[in-house]
């Protein structure tokens, strides 16, 4: 089940925040695009590493989940996550700018767990 089928599915019930699964800042065409192209260039880098695919395929998922309050960072990688860096750095950053809502993303979580599970990366 891919995204497009989990947000045609969604169409206009309401997410546990009130709110669609589509439309600006939560599962639109952009965002698909972006989470998609995100995921084949995962797939293209750590082909020949399962590990680096897993972990980085799951990334892509905490990297939006994560807020200034909640960060969750443990699978992402210093060479792109902006959070990383700063931690590093020691200076300020926002997840505003990346993160997706909450509801959107525990509503999208079950493509994350087909395409990021150990049996399917193999």
């Amino acid at each position: 089940q891919g995204l497009e089928t989990i947000k045609r599915e969604h169409g206009r019930k309401k997410l546990s925040d009130g709110k669609t699964i589509g439309g600006k800042n939560r599962l639109s065409v952009h965002n698909i695009l972006r989470l998609q192209m995100t995921f084949a260039s995962t797939i293209r880098k750590s082909k020949h590493d399962l590990d680096l695919l897993f972990k980085g395929s799951w990334a892509i998922f905490w990297h939006k989940y994560s807020t200034n309050d909640d960060p969750h960072h443990d699978y992402c990688s210093i060479d792109w996550c902006g959070y990383l860096k700063c931690v590093r750095d020691k200076t300020p950053y926002d997840h505003t700018s990346h993160a997706l809502s909450r509801p959107v993303l525990d509503a999208i979580k079950p493509v994350f767990n087909n395409l990021c599970s150990r049996e399917s990366v193999a």
